[in-house]
């Protein structure tokens, strides 16, 4: 009788045991597919060598960084799953278009290439450079938004040398480094300049444009309407 027990409390607690390992590797399941889903890749795409790009055009609803280096490559960080995006840029001559993929708008993208003339922000997208070491470059934001980010250490002198042109017509332009001149044409939009400006101001500005600069620079011109205004904070 004793013994009969024994054998059946053994049973039960294989039961027992065989019901709570079952329930540990569901769990882990779960949270293996959950960690998937939050999961992402990092794909790095080449660019030819021949190509020597100049121009970046971000499509309409496209996040694009753009960054400065000694080889072109574009890293794109995005879901860990199984779509189709298609084909996410196209190079004609010296243009890099960023285009929409078939499932969804790329993000995350950043361009690598080793000098930069002009930036393309078309309707609702977002770009980001960091200009140095650029001594000139020209921003056309068509309702989309451009931000020149440099982040200067304390205590380091960041140098006007930076010659700008900006085109828009709407949008918004942020420029958080120094420069040494603007030349802007503006129909609509707005452009905040949050760092030094070193020689010369050229300003053209219509429909409810708005100019914000941090200081006075040595000369400066404005050609406006009575909808556009210049802000000076110093």
């Amino acid at each position: 009788m004793k013994t009969s027990t024994n054998i059946l409390l053994i049973y039960v607690a294989l039961i027992l045991a065989f019901i709570l390992m079952l329930f540990i590797l569901a769990k882990n399941k779960a949270n293996e597919i959950e960690a998937n889903k939050d999961g992402t890749v990092v794909t790095t795409i080449p660019i030819p060598s021949e190509a020597s790009i100049n121009v970046v055009v971000v499509d309409s609803f496209c996040v694009c960084q753009i960054n400065l280096s000694d080889s072109a490559y574009i890293t794109w960080t995005h879901p860990d799953d199984s779509l189709d995006y298609g084909d996410l840029f196209k190079i004609s001559h010296d243009t890099l278009y960023v285009i929409k993929s078939p499932n969804r708008e790329p993000e995350d993208l950043v361009v690598h290439c080793p000098a930069i003339k002009t930036v393309v922000a078309r309707h609702y997208s977002t770009v980001t450079l960091a200009p140095t070491p650029l001594d000139s470059l020209t921003i056309v934001a068509d309702n989309g938004e451009v931000r020149l980010w440099e982040y200067i250490a304390e205590g380091v002198e960041n140098k006007e040398v930076l010659d700008l042109t900006v085109l828009a017509d709407s949008g918004m332009v942020l420029v958080n480094t120094a420069f040494k001149s603007l030349n802007a044409t503006m129909n609509g939009g707005k452009l905040v300049a949050q760092q030094a400006i070193g020689q010369s101001v050229n300003l053209n500005l219509r429909n409810k444009a708005t100019v914000s600069l941090a200081n006075s620079p040595a000369s400066m011109t404005v050609k406006t309407d009575q909808t556009s205004k210049v802000v000076i904070d110093d």
